[in-house]
């Protein structure tokens, strides 16, 4: 019991000074405040009754006092209250500094939706892949991004069955791929590696011949679809027309590059196509090579 009794001496000890610099520095400041105003009082009544002729003159200077006044004012009670204003300020300061802390995730979420929003990088049902996901964007809101799963890897055109729900902090870090399912025509890349390089120009020639029979009706089309999607861009015939690149990646490996335009909706069919092109090629060669040793 006796220290309990301490305890609360020791705290109104602590209390009192604290309210009696308070209860000070609020006399201080009504003393301030009434002596402003009999000053500005004053010097109000001076004025107007001085023989200054000008009635503008006049009008000037009592703005100006008035203004003075106020900053006066103001900066005898910082001063007064300088302490409480620190302590304030260091509270407020601290609290924001929690606050931030506490829901930098959220923040970071808001701000990719705004950055997302700004930019119209996408809208629901484009195909996109941001980082190590991919799919059709199936919903979007202020924090979060659902994505129908497209995979596996990113090669494939199938829908897993998955639902992918991102936090929109990941548009901020990662590099958003928009694969234009949103319109009509793409225009497709797709690559082949062979390791027959002393049959590899018939390849090129089989896989030139498929390119140009898939795209042959999606030229003109295309380049349309383009110039909506792209106005004021100069989008040329050549620009859509189908292409292979090819390209030494050893010296034992080439890889052909296939360009072409195709609707955005056949893309994984024509890679089908392509593959199986390249699986007939690649089976009758193997069968012209038995034929061969079986000739030695």
């Amino acid at each position: 019991m006796i220290y309990f009794h301490l305890a609360i001496v020791e705290s109104l000890k602590n209390t009192i000074p604290a309210e009696a610099e308070i209860h000070k520095n609020a006399i201080l400041s009504v003393l301030l405040l009434i002596l402003v105003a009999v000053i500005r009082f004053i010097c109000r009544k001076a004025i107007l009754k001085s023989t200054l002729k000008s009635e503008e003159l006049k009008q000037k200077w009592l703005v100006q006092i008035r203004n003075m006044s106020f900053l006066v004012a103001l900066f005898c009670l910082m001063i007064i209250w300088g302490s409480e204003l620190r302590t304030l300020a260091l509270s407020l300061l601290a609290i924001t500094a929690a606050i931030v802390i506490a829901t930098k995730e959220l923040i970071l979420c808001v701000t990719g939706s705004l950055f997302k929003a700004g930019t119209s990088a996408f809208s629901v049902g484009d195909k996109i892949s941001v980082g190590t996901y991919r799919g059709i964007v199936a919903d979007q809101n202020l924090l979060s991004t659902v994505l129908f799963e497209i995979g596996p890897g990113q090669d494939s055109h199938q829908l897993t069955g998955k639902t992918l729900v991102i936090p929109n902090s990941l548009f901020l870090t990662q590099v958003i791929t928009n694969e234009n399912n949103s319109i009509s025509y793409t225009l497709h890349s797709y690559s082949i590696k062979t390791k027959k390089l002393k049959h590899a120009m018939e390849l090129e020639k089989l896989l030139l011949k498929a390119i140009e029979k898939l795209s042959s009706q999606h030229v003109m089309p295309s380049q349309k679809s383009f110039k909506k999607v792209f106005p004021g861009k100069e989008i040329g015939k050549n620009t859509c027309q189908p292409r292979i690149i090819s390209s030494q990646v050893d010296a034992e490996t080439v890889k052909f590059q296939m360009r072409f335009p195709i609707p955005s909706a056949d893309v994984g069919r024509a890679e089908q196509e392509l593959m199986r092109v390249f699986l007939e090629w690649n089976e009758q060669g193997l069968q012209e090579e038995k034929v061969e040793d079986e000739k030695k």
